[in-house]
């Protein structure tokens, strides 16, 4: 046996665990993008005033969520004038 054979194997032997734990995941998120789908089949919005129920609640929800994380007393940070680059690095 060659050692390039050699150092194949061993190389294949200590990355097959963590290609093991990526096929779970992926299973995994399989399996819940699956359980998703099961769950929104039992949804009924074919109607206008349905589909503006469902849009409501997800908003409500929405505003809810946003205002457990996000503190309605605490600022936005301000900077001095000589903190800000000229001209602005923009991420184009």
């Amino acid at each position: 046996m060659t050692t390039d054979r050699k150092l194949d194997r061993s190389f294949a032997k200590s990355v097959a665990p963590q290609i093991e734990s990526l096929q779970r995941r992926l299973f995994l998120k399989r399996s819940l993008s699956v359980g998703a789908l099961t769950m929104l089949s039992g949804c009924n919005a074919s109607t206008p005033d349905a589909i503006e129920r469902l849009l409501a609640r997800m908003s409500s929800a929405n505003d809810w969520i946003q205002g457990a994380l996000f503190s309605p007393t605490r600022l936005a940070p301000t900077y001095q004038e000589s903190d800000i680059t000229k001209p602005f690095p923009f991420n184009a």
